[in-house]
């Protein structure tokens, strides 16, 4: 639902989830009772206020997005993509997505869920995780994007990650230009990482790389939350 760019009834949403449109329907009642969820004129649900709250108050327990701020802007002066996000199940979810010269604040939450195996951040956290929870986080899925091999492939490309500081994922190829994102996981956090995409050729990737690794091991959000009280 949140995921979603646009309102969604409960039979859209039942066959997105496959379950019982009735099921559905119930869960979404429950949710829009309970404020996180509201309906519009067309009795399709859309976020509530409820979750509004809820953002806030998650994005100021957790830290994470104002610590990583300066990291941020450090890396700017690249002129590509700068992106923190987090993994969750097969896809990223991303806090901060964009590239000078727009305003910083304008990447906050401007891009929507994308998969994993697609994107540098993707690929940094799942090389975190072990051979059998990857399989298992596929073991449903009928293709893996990027990875036409399938499972082997991803596995194969995960243990290369394994063995340097650094993830790269291949995104696509744009008026003749290689796109590619390059993902450092947080040392202080572990179910997020940070990247920069863009046109970069391969010979570039490893002082990215080290830029990156530079202004992850900054990004300390125990310690920014000290600090702040």
């Amino acid at each position: 639902m949140i995921a979603s760019n646009h309102p969604l009834g409960s039979r859209e949403c039942a066959r997105q989830l496959d379950i019982e449109p009735a099921r559905a329907n119930r869960l979404l009642r429950s949710l829009a009772l309970s404020g996180l969820l509201t309906q519009d004129e067309h009795r399709k649900y859309r976020a509530g206020p409820g979750l509004h709250v809820l953002s806030a108050q998650a994005m100021r327990a957790s830290g994470l997005l104002p610590a990583a701020l300066p990291a941020i802007e450090s890396l700017r002066d690249t002129g590509l993509i700068v992106a923190l996000g987090v993994l969750w199940r097969d896809q990223v979810s991303y806090l901060i997505h964009g590239r000078a010269p727009r305003r910083l604040e304008d990447g906050i939450g401007r891009v929507g869920t994308y998969p994993a195996s697609r994107s540098g951040i993707g690929m940094a956290l799942l090389a975190r995780q072990s051979d059998d929870a990857v399989r298992a986080l596929y073991a449903t899925a009928n293709e893996i994007p990027g990875f036409p091999g399938g499972i082997k492939s991803l596995l194969a490309e995960l243990k290369r990650t394994r063995s340097r500081p650094y993830a790269t994922a291949f995104q696509q190829l744009k008026q003749d230009q290689e796109i590619w994102s390059i993902g450092v996981a947080l040392p202080h956090v572990p179910e997020a990482a940070l990247a920069l995409s863009g046109p970069i050729a391969p010979d570039q990737h490893a002082d990215l790389a080290h830029r990156l690794v530079a202004a992850a091991s900054t990004i300390n959000p125990s310690k920014y939350l000290e600090e702040d009280r």
